[in-house]
């Protein structure tokens, strides 16, 4: 809540975990700055940043998120890092280009198309967790096996560029 003070939150975070409700606290979709803000009012350090985070939604590597996380020692917890389940489908507002990236990488490496788009995710130095948003097991399964792809800076400066559309300088 953009209209809430950051001394009001921390003190809500506080008596939770005074009162044993949680035992680490962590804030979703916030920007640096927000995040800088709660911080002074906190006795406690923050654990986690919750960003929409996928090879579709680069936001976080631009927007300082990530590079904060890496700061303040916060683990990214990436949520819709398949853009929704978009990534896999093949949805039509996916570029070409980054569907065809993710194939041929997952051709390469033996996985697919979704396990390139989580090890692009689990690529990047913040180290971030997947959040996968699926109940089925198999799926679970997959994913969990698949995430000893490699991929190098090459590969994914290449699922950058295909998603912008643009070459990068």
């Amino acid at each position: 809540d953009m209209y809430t003070h950051p001394e009001e939150v921390a003190d809500a975070l506080t008596t939770l975990r005074e009162a044993g409700k949680i035992r680490e606290a962590g804030v979703s979709n916030y920007t640096p700055q927000q995040t800088a803000a709660l911080v002074p009012y906190l006795p406690f350090p923050l654990v986690s940043q919750q960003p929409e985070f996928s090879a579709l939604q680069l936001d976080p590597l631009r927007n300082g998120v990530l590079d904060q996380c890496m700061e303040r020692k916060m683990v990214p917890l990436a949520w819709s890092p398949l853009a929704g389940g978009r990534i896999p489908r093949g949805s039509t507002d996916v570029p070409k280009e980054l569907l065809s990236v993710l194939d041929q990488l997952g051709e390469r490496e033996g996985v697919t198309r979704s396990s390139v788009a989580l090890g692009f995710i689990l690529a990047h130095p913040s180290k971030p967790v997947c959040i996968i948003g699926t109940q089925n097991s198999e799926r679970i399964r997959e994913m969990a096996r698949d995430t000893s792809i490699t991929l190098d800076r090459h590969d994914v400066y290449r699922i950058i560029q295909a998603s912008d559309g643009t070459p990068l300088p």
